[in-house]
């Protein structure tokens, strides 16, 4: 099986743990684990004096978390709308009761217009800035060091989702100027899905706490995990694996793993452009590569998913999108282009 999808191909250490027996999770050893993994993860985050939130939910679960423990309903926000993840954001920020939320749409697959966003963040207006490191849905990486800068100027908050982009692209939450990030398993991690967290930094977790919910709420959940116990019941081999993952990590290190996706990203887009296919994102991510097939997407990868390869379509009738996580190498990526072009030329030769 070829795994250009998410999650990609897993390494086999951490595979194996979701064969093993599930241990009972409220044990001083397994809180040691879950606490060994927060001050790993954030470490790798580069969140100086932060805190960890996790949960046995989805990114989008943790995506709501944030809002609902964080936004007041005085406040003022910004958002910003790439793709289906910006909307996503928008979506969730509009089902809360807030006196103002903006939104900034970005035509797919462009980046945003960095001048304006700068003013208007530089007014001072916003508490809040919400949007994506890697817009998943184009391909596209926000300049986020950038309008860190603004928002840090400002004294507007910065939340994230790099759920796609962390160990894909340089990524800090420090250097960056980021407040709040949001990851989930299943993406950068290359872990099974099914675990969410959100990363608070010193200055995001001096903010008052909303009080919403049981589930998502920050101040019980962080007292839980001070102690390494999740407040509710946890996933137990997913946090394991996550251990796991984060200790192969560690071994490799973030530069090497980052280093490796980008390599994968540069050769990929290198064949690509051989074949005069261009990249859709104008600002890729190394995460993955879009682009456009010469035949419908859903012509061509039923195919390639009964013959074991997975590829992710788009919206548009005929994009696809390649990951370049996990274990896949750069002549994987070489096989899977050779495909595509076989299954092209049957397709287009079927219908002359």
């Amino acid at each position: 099986m070829k795994l250009f999808v998410f999650p990609g191909g897993i390494d086999p250490e951490v595979l194996a743990i979701g064969g093993e027996p599930v241990p009972y999770a409220r044990t001083d050893e397994f809180a040691a684990t879950t606490l060994e993994s927060e001050a790993w993860l954030l470490e790798m985050l580069e969140c100086t004096g932060g805190r960890l939130v996790s949960y046995t939910a989805s990114g989008t679960a943790a995506m709501e978390a944030v809002i609902a423990n964080l936004v007041a309903p005085s406040d003022r926000v910004l958002a910003v709308e790439g793709g289906t993840f910006g909307k996503r954001w928008v979506e969730m920020l509009r089902s809360y009761p807030h006196a103002e939320l903006d939104v900034v749409s970005v035509p797919f697959g462009e980046d945003p217009d960095y001048e304006r966003l700068e003013r208007m963040i530089a007014g001072g207006r916003y508490r809040f800035l919400f949007l994506q490191h890697h817009e998943t849905s184009s391909g596209v990486r926000f300049d986020v060091p950038r309008l860190g800068a603004a928002c840090a100027a400002a004294g507007t908050l910065l939340a994230v989702d790099a759920i796609s982009s962390f160990l894909a692209d340089n990524f800090s939450m420090d250097r960056f100027g980021i407040d709040v990030t949001v990851l989930s398993s299943h993406k950068g991690l290359c872990l099974p899905p099914g675990l969410g967290f959100v990363a608070l930094s010193r200055r995001a977790l001096e903010q008052p706490f909303q009080k919403r919910n049981a589930y998502f709420d920050f101040e019980e959940n962080l007292k839980s995990l001070k102690r390494g116990h999740p407040l509710f019941t946890p996933a137990v081999q997913l946090y394991l694996q996550l251990h796991k993952r984060l200790e192969i990590i560690r071994c490799r290190g973030v530069g090497a793993v980052v280093a490796d996706v980008r390599a994968k990203a540069i050769e990929f887009r290198r064949m690509l452009a051989a074949e005069d296919r261009p990249v859709i994102a104008r600002t890729p991510s190394n995460c993955l590569t879009s682009f456009n097939l010469r035949v419908a997407a859903r012509d061509l990868v039923p195919t390639l998913t009964a013959e074991g390869t997975y590829i992710m379509p788009s919206s548009a009738p005929n994009q696809v999108r390649v990951a370049h996580l996990g274990t896949s190498t750069v002549e994987d990526h070489r096989q899977l282009l050779v495909r595509i072009n076989e299954l092209e030329r049957q397709l287009t030769g079927a219908r002359a």
